[in-house]
């Protein structure tokens, strides 16, 4: 072989093992470029995620705040109404237990039906929904009581009733606030 082809041939050799090693580092090179751009993509990806989730719960924060706004609402106006319900009742306070925010079972309750009226006294027994139900003993204002059974708010079943003036008792059965039957008078 001749000089000229053998430096051809070195030349050759030297070019193609440039390109090899060129192809193999722009293999290497984009390689780890599609590399980092699937990171970044990844990356990008994970952030439009985060952003998502972030309005979203930026949303549900904002939902759950109306909720509780209504919440409030509704607690209030569920207030107000058994307010006007124990008014309607004459029940000026109660202490006691309660169902949906209602006398019921034991308790102690004031009644105010207006001034000089004599049914105004205090109860203290058993309620239900509201009203005296059960037993219990009503003390009035003006020293009369009652002590005895009670169904749908009124004195109804075996009961004492106490008259201050006459300091007299009364031991019989009751129906809708009256006694019915006297079984001893004292």
């Amino acid at each position: 072989m001749s000089e000229i082809c053998i430096k051809r041939f070195i030349r050759f050799r030297a070019a193609i093992l440039f390109l090899i090693v060129g192809i193999f580092s722009g293999i290497l090179l984009f390689g780890g470029t599609f590399e980092v751009l699937d990171r970044i993509v990844e990356m990008r990806t994970r952030s439009e995620r985060l952003e998502k989730l972030k309005t979203d719960r930026d949303g549900k924060q904002e939902l759950v705040k109306n909720l509780n706004i209504q919440k409030e609402s509704l607690e209030k106006q569920i207030s107000d109404l058994i307010s006007e319900v124990l008014k309607a009742l004459h029940i000026k306070s109660y202490s006691g237990e309660s169902k949906n925010g209602m006398p019921h079972g034991k308790g102690k309750a004031e009644y105010y039906f207006g001034d000089n009226h004599h049914q105004n006294g205090i109860y203290e027994g058993d309620f239900k929904n509201g009203l005296r139900h059960g037993k219990g003993k009503m003390n009035f204002e003006n020293g009369n009581w009652y002590e005895g059974e009670y169904f749908n708010g009124m004195a109804d079943g075996s009961g004492i009733f106490f008259d201050y003036e006459s300091e007299e008792i009364f031991n019989g059965e009751w129906k809708w606030n009256e006694m019915y039957k006297l079984i001893e008078k004292k």
